[in-house]
């Protein structure tokens, strides 16, 4: 609870920052060449209107097209120096030039070309940021952004210097609580899988792990402190990530909407995309020079997949919808706050929300709170289970008891137990008393004695056994295994251990009955 509250406070603390800000892009004009050109040699045709604007936007489709934004500074002596933010991290190239005094255009500050690391940025940042300097007078400049075969966010703000300065303070606070937390979460759920050894809580962990991972790379933090000198780490490490969290995500899927028990087909489905994407990491750590080379194909890959696991989780909760309901209720709350996170976002960057309502990418948000969500709903499983873990633990010591009340019964004089001999079809002959368990092996029984190190082998079913032995002392407690209940030493939820130490299944089908046997006997 700390940690939620931790996590709203920061974000208050923060809100108040994105005020400051203000978007570029209705100030400016988009201008598209399919080739690189100098900046000079830019404006030379825009000045003869061989090259014609367009209203900027923040949002481009997959294109050939490298972007050139064009805007002003009425820059006033009482202006402080300004900051432009380009918040995406996965461009591929981004230079800024300024108007000199000559009418021509000098680079001030790059990010992303290939021929400079991340240390030599005009700004030490996740993101794209320039340092503006106050010019005293009105001035031109050019945003060049080259991320050719891939669609374009390209949210870019206008700060303050000092405002900014003070915001990249407070987001920095929030995301170490906020990556903090998501870890934490996984590492809780793992340590709870280990001790409860339920796979659902296991495939919690990796799949918050793996949300944790693909954040952190989508926020630029990958390229700020995994490897800064690698041009190529943000997305390559995205590819990677977004492959982990899918079939993480479906792995979760499969345990919380319990898709095994109640819709096979639907689970078998989801299986085979994940084989898909383990192909595809292989492929990814064997050659990614392929992925470059088909990029494109790639891009539908992904969206394909996205589109077929969405559709089976929509099938999968309308077919469990009464039979988990409050799995599915807690499900649909869950992604309700992602979708509207990154509904919120596109509504940003198209201008339809005010920017200044959200400090933080709210797609962020969303997520946080889809964690806090599904949290909620796996302790409350984690509760259940314990609950049921407890009233299976005192019916056992209930049964144990009746158990050691049934032998101590046979141990008197004035209590005889039913004794049968046995003729086996090999000739053999038993004493039924004398039989620990009979197990089933295909069409042949093996009966296993105290006195016989190998077990006695009939042609027989156990159902055939069952109804030549004393009523009174066998009991089927498996498909597989007959066991005499006066061998029994020791009962637990899923299994019994016989005077002689060996473990066998105790079968949920047949419980039942043992419990009735040993209630009647005693």
């Amino acid at each position: 609870m700390s940690m939620i509250l931790i996590f709203i406070s920061t974000f208050n603390f923060t809100f108040s920052q994105s005020l400051e800000k203000e978007n570029l892009l209705p100030l400016s004009l988009t201008y598209k060449t399919q080739k690189k050109l100098s900046v000079n040699e830019l404006d030379s045709l825009i000045i003869t209107e061989k090259i014609i604007g367009t209203e900027s936007k923040a949002i481009h489709p997959t294109s050939n097209d490298i972007l050139w934004i064009k805007f002003d500074i009425p820059w006033e002596k009482e202006n402080k120096d300004k900051v432009i933010e380009l918040n995406n991290p996965f461009v591929n190239d981004v230079a800024l030039y300024k108007k000199t005094k000559e009418n021509t255009y000098e680079k001030i500050g790059y990010g992303g070309d290939k021929t400079h690391n991340f240390h030599e940025r005009s700004h030490i940042n996740r993101r794209f940021v320039f340092p503006l300097k106050n010019t005293l007078k009105n001035t031109s400049y050019y945003l060049m952004i080259d991320n050719r075969k891939a669609i374009m966010v390209i949210p870019i703000w206008l700060w303050n210097k000092q405002e900014f300065e003070k915001n990249e303070k407070n987001e920095n606070i929030f995301y170490i609580l906020y990556f903090s937390f998501i870890f934490f979460i996984g590492l809780i759920s793992l340590i709870i899988s280990l001790i409860t050894k339920k796979r659902l809580f296991f495939h919690y962990a990796l799949y918050i792990w793996s949300l944790w991972i693909y954040t952190f790379t989508t926020l630029g933090f990958s390229f700020q402190y995994i490897h800064p000198n690698n041009t190529n780490i943000t997305s390559d490490t995205r590819y990677f990530s977004v492959g982990i969290l899918i079939m993480t995500s479906i792995n979760f899927l499969i345990s919380f909407l319990k898709m095994k028990k109640h819709i096979k087909c639907v689970s078998k489905i989801l299986n085979a995309i994940q084989y898909l994407f383990i192909a595809f990491l292989i492929l990814y750590f064997i050659n990614r020079n392929v992925l470059y080379k088909y990029h494109i194909a790639l891009t539908y890959f992904f969206r394909a997949s996205y589109f077929i696991v969405i559709s089976c989780v929509l099938i999968g909760l309308f077919q469990i919808r009464k039979k988990e309901t409050k799995r599915v209720q807690l499900f649909i709350v869950s992604v309700f706050f992602v979708l509207l996170g990154f509904l919120t976002y596109i509504g940003i960057q198209l201008d339809i929300i005010p920017h200044y309502w959200f400090s933080i990418n709210p797609v962020i948000i969303g997520v946080g709170l889809e964690v806090i969500v599904l949290s909620i709903a796996i302790f409350y499983i984690l509760k259940n289970i314990l609950q049921k873990n407890k009233i299976l633990k005192r019916e056992f010591e209930i049964l144990q008891q009746e158990l050691d009340e049934l032998k101590q019964k046979k141990a008197t004089r004035n209590h005889r137990t039913e004794n049968k001999i046995i003729n086996l079809k090999s000739k053999a002959i038993l004493n039924s008393s004398e039989i620990f368990y009979i197990k089933s092996d295909g069409h042949y029984v093996e009966y296993f004695t105290d006195n016989k190190t190998n077990p006695e082998i009939d042609r027989n079913s156990l159902n055939e056994v069952l109804k030549i032995l004393p009523s009174s002392s066998f009991i089927r407690i498996h498909k597989s295994f007959i066991v005499n209940i006066y061998r029994i030493k020791i009962i637990n939820s899923t299994k019994v251990m016989l005077d002689n130490g060996v473990w066998i299944n105790l079968s949920r089908t047949y419980k039942q009955k043992l419990k009735e046997i040993l209630h009647q006997e005693v």
